[in-house]
């Protein structure tokens, strides 16, 4: 694991505390994204990536709308 890699955090929406919950899960993903761009582990992004889909998945607008 690189130094700059985070450790994975659990998805849960019933832990959400909001939009600043969602804009970290952003976060995260862009920085697991330069980690991976640079030559880090790509597992971080992924992890990242599946927790911010959680959210999203839960908060988006619905396709028909």
């Amino acid at each position: 694991m690189s130094k700059d890699a985070k450790p994975h955090r659990s998805a849960s929406i019933s832990s959400s505390t909001g939009p600043v919950d969602e804009r970290n899960d952003w976060r995260d993903l862009v920085e697991g994204a330069k980690v991976w761009a640079r030559g880090g582990d790509r597992a971080n992004y992924d992890a990242a990536l599946a927790d911010l889909s959680v959210t999203e998945e839960f908060h988006a607008i619905p396709a028909w709308f």
